[in-house]
């Protein structure tokens, strides 16, 4: 019984505990400003914060990122979730960080609640032009 136990506690550690691979690539379509699907997985870029559709700016943000990602993305995944999408860091054909990208245009802004990474990307007219959302501000 012992060794039963021993053997099942070792393959427990052998799984791992997400389905969801570390990284993932493949075809790509945008969603918004700040939220990808790459091989039928949806991803929230981490650090950033687009306006959404319906909000200022938000049309603007979607077209630009959509030129970003093109058709194919490589995504590393960080194993949160939110809403039921993944959250990652992206980059796209030509190994471009499309969170940097789309921040460094002034169509989004760094989200850094959860991660400053991209806050030294921030350009001073989207400061004074978008507002980061509530979720974003630290705490």
């Amino acid at each position: 019984m012992k060794q039963f136990l021993l053997a099942a506690a070792l393959l427990c550690l052998a799984v791992p505990a997400s389905a969801v691979p570390a990284i993932v690539r493949g075809a790509a379509e945008t969603t918004d400003g700040d939220t990808v699907t790459v091989a039928g997985l949806t991803v929230r870029l981490k650090g950033v914060d687009a306006p959404e559709q319906w909000m200022p700016g938000g049309p603007e943000a979607t077209a630009a990122m959509r030129k970003l990602v093109g058709n194919w993305l490589k995504c590393e995944l960080t194993g949160e979730k939110t809403r039921g999408r993944e959250v990652g860091f992206c980059r796209n054909a030509d190994n471009v960080d499309i969170a940097e990208a789309i921040i460094k245009s002034g169509l989004a802004l760094a989200c850094p609640r959860y991660s400053k990474r991209y806050l030294k990307f921030e350009q001073p007219q989207a400061l004074q032009r978008l507002h980061r959302a509530p979720y974003c501000i630290e705490r």
